[in-house]
């Protein structure tokens, strides 16, 4: 059988100067690794059952951001309902078998576009190089990315070519489609979160409120993901 390793994509931030984007001084970029061996059928159906009995189609798109800040489709959604959506998703996460790796940075020091862009490829390809041993295991590397910033989709096919020849860059990518990929924009969400409570010491209003202090933020949220952590 072919071992295929998937990986999906999803970013937080702009590749904008600082001065042009004071709301975004951070940058990241986290990848999903999953196993295509590893079967994660059971745990999609749970998911989906779940959000049937809340209410809510079963194959509903979770969006990180919007359900924190009480955005778009959210918009009319009290927070107990929002905060269940949420933990379904980070029961998901917790139970399908994947790990994953967010590529960070400040922007105050690595500002320019170019150098975003540096600071990223080289961090990728030493991680890819550091775990070379596990993907050489595979025949195939299959990329899904949005296109959301087409920096990012030029990044992906330069760190993965220089790496491997096995990378597949796969077109057409839906968020819809992919609970992993979901499950990528949840985890990206709350490393942002992170970030700026390392930086800051706090966090936004809106996700204070949503996530109930710091304190539960780590116990609840952010442990979890640390376990999904590949280092």
């Amino acid at each position: 059988m072919t071992k295929e390793i998937s990986v999906f994509v999803d970013e937080s931030g702009s590749f904008a100067p600082i001065d042009a984007d004071l709301h975004s001084p951070y940058y990241l970029l986290c990848m999903v690794f999953h196993d295509q061996a590893d079967d994660i059928i059971s745990e999609v159906r749970e998911l989906e059952s779940t959000f049937a009995q809340m209410g809510i189609q079963p194959k509903h798109t979770v969006h990180a951001g919007p359900l924190i800040r009480r955005e778009d489709e959210y918009a009319n959604m009290q927070r107990e309902q929002r905060i269940r959506i949420f933990r379904r998703m980070m029961i998901f996460i917790q139970k399908a078998k994947f790990r994953y790796r967010c590529f960070k940075l400040f922007k105050p020091y690595n500002s320019r576009s170019d150098a975003i862009h540096d600071v990223l490829l080289q961090d990728i390809v030493s991680f890819l190089i550091k775990n070379n041993s596990e993907f050489n295991k595979c025949e195939r590397i299959k990329v899904y990315y949005d296109n959301g910033q087409t920096q990012v989709t030029a990044l992906l096919k330069e760190a993965f070519s220089i790496y491997s020849s096995k990378m597949e860059f796969v077109s057409g990518v839906s968020p819809t489609r992919y609970r992993l990929f979901q499950a990528a924009d949840v985890i990206c969400t709350l490393e942002l979160v992170k970030a700026k409570l390392l930086e800051n010491g706090a966090m936004t209003e809106s996700e204070d409120r949503f996530f109930g202090g710091i304190k539960n933020l780590k116990k609840n949220y952010l442990k979890i993901i640390d376990r999904k952590c590949w280092s």
